[in-house]
């Protein structure tokens, strides 16, 4: 239950952002404002709610029962591994891991989120169009309340968090090789193309233009070299 409200929660960002940006782009002056105010207190009133019923597809998973590396990845005891619905056998959990090129999501337990690029990292979700090779990287940042706060302390930690978090909170990674999901900057670019639409609506203030994404996107992962 806790999964299935964590994730229709990232899915009502995802909804929210879009919408936002669309209605930013028609309306105009004092009707632009009212209708923005409007909905973005719709979304944040359904942030509230409960998910717990709302249909989601019930894909196999498996529960990490002893420590294993999956993808290039440690997980420890406790990981949720949530693989694409191919199975003939029904769904539901299944009993041992299934094969690797199927997974389409991994849930890190709370207090053992992973490390990723110096980012803890409670979701890694692969890119729902299959033929996309690459995957979404949720932080975990605490609740609504704990969020901001703690994306601050991470930004003033280096260059490469920074850039991070100015152009996006979760981040669109592209790689190479579909079987390392690792940090690794040899396999990944990551942030997605120079385009709003990979953009977190309240960062659009940092960019004046195509130039100053472009920009932005080639300073972000020649900093992530860097990190150790």
């Amino acid at each position: 239950m806790k999964k299935n409200i964590f994730i229709l929660k990232v899915y009502a960002e995802i909804v929210k952002k879009e919408v936002i940006k669309f209605n930013f782009l028609v309306f105009k002056g004092a009707k632009m404002k009212k209708y923005l105010f409007l909905i973005f207190l719709l979304f944040t009133m359904l942030s509230s709610f409960s998910y717990s019923n709302y249909p989601r597809p019930n894909y196999k998973y498996y529960i990490v029962k002893e420590p294993m590396v999956v993808k290039n990845l440690e997980l420890p005891v406790g990981t949720e591994i949530v693989y694409f619905d191919t199975s003939l056998f029904g769904d539901g959990e299944s009993s041992r891991p299934l094969r690797e090129k199927n997974i389409y999501q991994i849930f890190f337990p709370d207090d053992k989120p992973l490390m990723w690029g110096g980012v803890p990292v409670s979701l890694i979700e692969r890119f729902f169009n299959r033929s996309m090779k690459g995957f979404t990287v949720y932080p975990e940042l605490g609740n609504s309340l704990e969020s901001d706060e703690n994306k601050r302390k991470l930004m003033e930690k280096n260059e490469f968090l920074k850039l991070w978090f100015m152009w996006t909170k979760n981040m669109d990674v592209n790689i190479k090789n579909e079987n390392d999901w690792s940090f690794n900057p040899d396999n990944m670019v990551l942030g997605g193309e120079a385009d709003s639409r990979y953009i977190d609506y309240g960062n659009l203030e940092y960019f004046n233009g195509k130039d100053s994404m472009e920009e932005h996107l080639r300073k972000l992962n020649e900093a992530a070299r860097n990190v150790k």
